[in-house]
C-alpha cells in the first residue's frame, strides 16, 4: 500500500530557530564612562592632573566680560587669515572664526573675533565699525557677540530638521 505524500512545508509550522554555538565565553559588557562616576577600579587612585585655568589678563579684565565681536556681511573669499590681518594691529587678537555651513563647508557670511580684553574689543568696535574693509567694496559691520539662544550655533548640533506644517 502506498503512503500518503508528506504534508506541504507551509503546513508544518515555522522552522525551528537556528542553533548558534560559541567557541568561548561571552565577551564582557561594554564599559561606558560618562564622567559622572569613575569605574570602581579607579576609586583608590588619585585623580588625573588637570590643567590650571589660564590667569586673568592684565588690566583687571574679569572672566565674564565680553571680549568677542560679531562680524557680518563677509564676502565668500574672506577667511580667518583675512580677519587676522585686519585686526592683529589693533591689540591682542585671541581668535578669529568664520562660521561655515556644516554640509557644504562654505562660509555663512559672518564670524567672530575674540580679543584679549574688553577694552581692546571696545576700541575695535568703535574704531572699525562702519569703516571700509581692506580689498573689499564694503564697510566693516561689527557688533558685540552674544550667547543668546537665537545666536548660538554649536558644532555638535543635530543635522536633522523637523518640519511642522498643516
Amino acid at each position: 500500500m502506498m503512503q500518503p505524500p508528506p504534508p506541504p512545508q507551509w503546513a508544518m509550522g515555522p522552522p525551528p530557530p537556528p542553533q548558534y554555538f560559541q567557541a568561548g565565553p561571552p565577551p564582557p559588557p561594554p564599559q561606558y564612562f560618562q564622567g559622572a562616576h569613575p569605574p570602581a577600579a579607579m576609586w583608590g587612585q588619585p585623580p588625573p592632573p588637570q590643567a590650571a585655568p589660564p590667569p586673568a589678563p592684565a588690566g583687571g579684565a574679569a572672566g565674564d566680560e565680553v571680549r568677542t565681536l560679531w562680524i557680518g556681511d563677509l564676502q565668500f573669499w574672506m577667511e580667518e587669515n583675512y580677519l587676522y590681518n585686519c585686526f592683529s594691529q589693533a591689540g591682542e587678537l585671541i581668535s578669529a572664526k568664520i562660521i561655515r555651513n556644516k554640509q557644504t563647508g562654505q562660509p555663512e557670511g559672518y564670524g567672530f573675533i575674540e580679543f584679549g580684553s574688553h577694552a581692546i574689543a571696545e576700541q575695535v568696535l568703535q574704531g572699525y565699525n562702519g569703516q571700509m574693509m581692506p580689498n573689499g567694496n564694503q564697510v566693516f559691520k561689527l557688533n558685540w557677540a552674544t550667547s543668546g539662544a537665537g545666536e548660538k550655533r554649536g558644532d555638535d548640533g543635530s543635522d536633522y530638521t523637523i518640519f511642522v506644517g498643516d
